[in-house]
């Protein structure tokens, strides 16, 4: 499998980084419980699974992020790139 780096290039040695797209099985039981929920109280099974998947639906999007940020670069106008840097005391909770 390949993946787009930042600048729209195929790159193989980022891939691993890339594959944290949940499934999409996972996406529709986080949906269909949502769907329970407005309409009846969900049991104490199905808050616990609804709370797991959403950690974990979660979690992956902000590693997605991270990486993405991890890739990118800035191209000045005067045609030098540079990395984005990381800001002191920030923090994607």
């Amino acid at each position: 499998m390949f993946a787009l780096n930042s600048e729209n290039r195929y790159n193989k040695a980022n891939c691993d980084v890339y594959e944290v797209a949940m499934e999409k099985s996972k996406i529709s039981r986080i949906n269909a419980l949502a769907n329970l929920a407005k309409n009846r109280e969900l049991t104490e099974e199905e808050t616990a699974e609804r709370a797991k998947l959403r950690r974990e639906y979660i979690d992956r999007f902000k590693s997605s992020l991270r990486a993405t940020l991890e890739n990118t670069s800035i191209r000045n106008l005067d045609g030098t790139t540079r990395k984005l840097s990381k800001e002191k005391n920030t923090k994607i909770h």
